[in-house]
C-alpha cells in the first residue's frame, strides 16, 4: 500500500501557520493605558475688567458773596478741611458797608436818646399845660420810631458783619469757605481779578474719597 506524502505535508504546514497566527494576535491587540484619579476642588474664575473709580460723594460749592477774587488758597487735589479758606475775596466794599451800617446804628441810637428824653420832659410839662397834648403825643411817637430804627440798623449791621466775617480782633475773614472734609477738585476760579458771584459756574467742587467707589461693566 502506497501513501502520498504531499497532502500530509501541506496539511501540517497549514496547521502550523494557524497556530502562529493565533499566538501572535493577542500580543498585537494589547495596548497600554494610563489611570487618573479625579478629585473635586473649587476652581476660581478670574476676569479682567476695565472700569473707573469715582468719589462716594461730590458737591459743587459756590461763593455766597460777590467780589473780586484776590487769591486762590488751595491746590487742586489737596485735602481740605471744614472751615478752611479757599479763596481770598477783596473785602473793601464789604468793609465800607459794615462801617456805614455801624455809623447808621450809632446815629439811630443817638436819636433815641435825644427824642426819648424829650418825650419824657413833655410828659411832665403836659400835666401843667406847659405843652399841648398833641406835642406830647408826637414826642412819644418819635421816640418809638427811633427805637424801631435802631433795631433795623442792628439787623443791617449784622448782615454786613456776616458778609465781612470780622472776628473779635477785627481781622478780615472775607473768604469763601466749605463745610465738608473732602478733596478739592477742579477749581472754577483760576485767576485773580475774577468777580465771584457773577458767574453761574461753581467756584470749585469737593469730593469724598474715603470710601471710594469702583465701577466696571461685566460682559454679558
Amino acid at each position: 500500500m502506497k501513501y502520498t506524502l504531499a497532502p500530509i505535508a501541506a496539511a501540517l504546514f497549514l496547521l502550523s501557520g494557524c497556530d502562529n497566527a493565533q499566538n501572535a494576535s493577542p500580543q498585537q491587540m494589547t495596548q497600554e493605558v494610563g489611570v487618573v484619579t479625579l478629585q473635586g476642588q473649587p476652581v476660581p474664575v478670574v476676569s479682567s475688567l476695565t472700569g473707573r473709580t469715582t468719589a462716594s460723594l461730590s458737591a459743587e460749592v459756590r461763593p455766597q458773596v460777590g467780589g473780586i477774587v484776590q487769591k486762590r488758597l488751595f491746590t487742586e487735589g489737596d485735602m481740605v478741611k471744614a472751615g478752611q479758606a479757599l479763596y481770598q475775596i477783596d473785602p473793601s466794599s464789604y468793609r465800607a458797608t459794615f462801617n456805614e451800617a455801624a455809623a447808621s446804628l450809632k446815629q439811630a441810637q443817638a436819636l433815641v436818646t435825644a427824642d426819648c428824653q424829650k418825650a419824657q420832659r413833655y410828659a411832665v410839662l403836659v400835666k401843667d399845660n406847659g405843652v399841648s397834648r398833641q406835642d406830647a403825643d408826637d414826642a412819644i411817637a418819635t421816640c418809638n420810631q427811633d427805637k424801631a430804627s435802631v433795631e433795623s440798623k442792628k439787623a443791617a449791621l449784622e448782615s454786613a458783619r456776616i458778609n465781612l466775617k470780622l472776628d473779635h480782633r477785627d481781622r478780615t475773614h472775607c473768604r469763601a469757605h466749605r463745610d465738608l472734609f473732602r478733596h478739592a477738585g477742579r477749581a472754577g476760579v483760576r485767576r485773580s481779578g475774577y468777580r465771584a458771584g457773577d458767574d453761574p459756574r461753581p467756584g470749585y467742587d469737593v469730593r469724598r474719597s474715603h470710601p471710594i467707589q469702583r465701577r466696571s461693566a461685566a460682559p454679558a
